[in-house]
């Protein structure tokens, strides 16, 4: 067997002498993991989701619960609880902070990266796999998920793996395929069916690319093991909340791809400017190679690992083009293997001496002086972006910071060229967006601010201490439990204020199930009681007799009775 798999593996291409130094493109790309977790412990958690899914983390570890997340003390069935038990294990392991929220996905961006090498290493070669894996880690898409609680990049990790796997399974290995259905049963794990499509879909079309049967991968005993992973959570959840099976697969499923239930519906070209954007700088300096590519595509009718990497990442992508419901991080699967394209390219963009960072040069230089000339002329940048008013500064601050470095980096691609030293554009693309990540952290960190729960806890421990007693009228912030470590009461009618799909269409079955959950009865009730410090509104009037503004942290309005201060 090991002499089948030495036989069929691609020989790594001779290094020449002073061209493409690999040890500076490692270096560019350790500068680019220094951008990823720099500042993961300062940035707040994001509303919506970032705070909610590290509530929930929360609430499982308080709960000692593995398996049905929770949510504002309700059963969270929207997504499945591996992502949710990986952080749960680092709040466990290294106490809850936002740092520690963030890890998850910092570690599964990590193995991503790894797989990312290793497949591109096997179907394409040494140098290619780790160009593939600088575009990788230096794409806006890649460190940005990377940087969230949030389960997409856990997905990615997987479906990679399923692909790697499936490719050694190809290759001869016998525990390749057996693997490659683990990898999918996590991702089943991590994000429900989708997690069984994605990788099905990346594997068929990795195969067919290279006119390679599929006979070994879909032997009923690799099926077998898929099902030996994945069933008893299945189970457990349907044993525990009679009608979660239906609900995964009609709602979060069915109706999530073919109706726009969810609010999310965007034209069929929605993501060409998502991976534009989401692998810029790269995609730029791939305009220069787009005529040779036109050129070439009379060629994909030839096996090649090339256009299986192609097929399989044009099928993920036509997937969630087709879906109603989409998001930029949905794609996020397919960024590995398009990144292994465009890496591919700079290599032999290097090994013709083709001018390849001429054009992203000349792309950065006028968006950083575009940028520039935005801020000195005064542009309303917080208004083009609809964003409040009061984040201007901090939009106008990132933007020239922004593009003062551009200017840099796209004169420094250019410069490059007119030296004849184009092999060294993959290094300085590659530091493109972690240098941007870098010195925009300081804004970045006041605008994250905004839409996080941080700053209006802070407010809240003014008004009331550390233990202060508030409750939420009719709005909810996502992180807010979180912050003060206990869930605050909300006052709703149909639970339409918690951000999750299964609350609101089972609100009136299952509210009883959480303390949180206040009726204006309960609210009147409480407040007679005194039970309670604070109240929080987004409405400019009192929501209770005998209360008076105190306070207001971006929509939210702070409420206090009148006896503990206020005009």
């Amino acid at each position: 067997m090991r002499k089948v798999r030495e036989e069929s593996a691609p020989h790594p291409e001779p290094l020449r002498a002073g061209r493409f130094p690999l040890w500076a493109l490692g270096g560019a790309i350790v500068v680019s993991w220094i951008a990823i977790v720099s500042g993961i412990d300062e940035v707040p958690l994001l509303e919506p989701d970032e705070g909610r899914n590290a509530e929930v983390a929360r609430e499982m570890l308080e709960a000692g619960e593995w398996v049905v997340p929770r949510f504002h003390g309700l059963p969270y069935l929207d997504k499945p609880t591996l992502y949710f038990d990986a952080v749960r294990a680092s709040f466990a392991l290294f106490g809850r902070s936002e740092a520690t929220a963030r890890l998850p996905s910092v570690v599964f961006a990590l193995v991503t990266a790894l797989a990312t090498y290793r497949l591109g290493e096997r179907l394409l070669g040494r140098r290619q796999g780790l160009a593939g894996v600088a575009v990788l880690v230096s794409a806006p898409l890649f460190i940005g998920f990377a940087r969230i609680v949030i389960f997409d990049m856990a997905l990615a990790c997987f479906v990679t793996g399923a692909l790697l796997f499936a490719e050694e399974g190809g290759r001869g290995w016998r525990w390749g395929f057996p693997l490659a259905w683990v990898a999918t049963a996590l991702a089943v794990l991590t994000k429900g069916p989708v997690g069984l499509l994605l990788p099905a879909l990346g594997i068929v079309s990795l195969s067919l690319g290279q006119g390679r049967p599929l006979r070994a991968y879909l032997r009923p005993v690799h099926l077998g093991i898929f099902l030996i992973v994945l069933l008893p959570w299945v189970l457990a959840m349907e044993s525990r909340n009679p009608g979660f099976l239906r609900y995964a697969l009609q709602v979060e499923t069915l109706e999530r791809l073919t109706r726009p239930t969810f609010e999310r519906s965007a034209p069929l070209y929605y993501y060409l400017p998502v991976l534009f954007l989401g692998l810029f700088p790269w995609s730029l300096a791939s305009l220069r190679s787009a005529p040779r590519w036109a050129r070439s595509l009379r060629l994909l009718g030839q096996p090649s690992p090339a256009r299986g990497l192609l097929l399989a990442a044009g099928s993920m992508v036509l997937f969630f083009t087709l879906s109603t419901s989409k998001l930029p991080g949905y794609v996020l699967p397919a960024l590995p293997l398009l990144a292994l394209l465009v890496g591919s390219e700079s290599i032999t963009a290097e090994e013709r001496s083709e001018s390849w960072g001429w054009t992203a040069g000349l792309g950065l230089a006028s968006i950083g002086i575009l940028l520039a000339l935005a801020v000195l002329g005064g542009a309303p940048i917080a208004e083009w972006l609809r964003e409040p008013a009061a984040l201007s500064p901090a939009l106008l601050d990132l933007a020239l910071r922004g593009g003062i470095l551009c200017c840099c980096l796209g004169l420094a691609l250019i410069v490059l060229g007119a030296l004849r030293k184009d092999w060294l554009a993959p290094v300085a693309l590659c530091l493109s967006v972690p240098m941007m990540v870098l010195v925009g952290k300081g804004p970045t960190i006041v605008c994250a601010e905004e839409y996080s729960s941080r700053r209006l806890v802070s407010e809240l421990r003014r008004l009331g201490g550390e233990r202060v007693r508030v409750a939420t009228v009719f709005c909810f912030r996502e992180s807010l439990d979180y912050y003060l470590g206990r869930i605050v009461p909300l006052v709703t009618k149909t639970g339409d204020e918690i951000t999750s799909t299964y609350v609101q269409r089972n609100f009136d079955r299952i509210s009883s199930q959480s303390p949180g959950v206040w009726t204006e009865k309960e609210l009147t009730e409480r407040l007679r009681q005194n039970a309670v410090d604070v109240l929080i509104t987004r409405d400019y009037r009192p929501p209770a007799p005998g209360f008076c503004l105190n306070g207001r942290t971006g929509a939210y309005f702070l409420w206090t009775p009148s006896k503990s201060g206020g005009d």
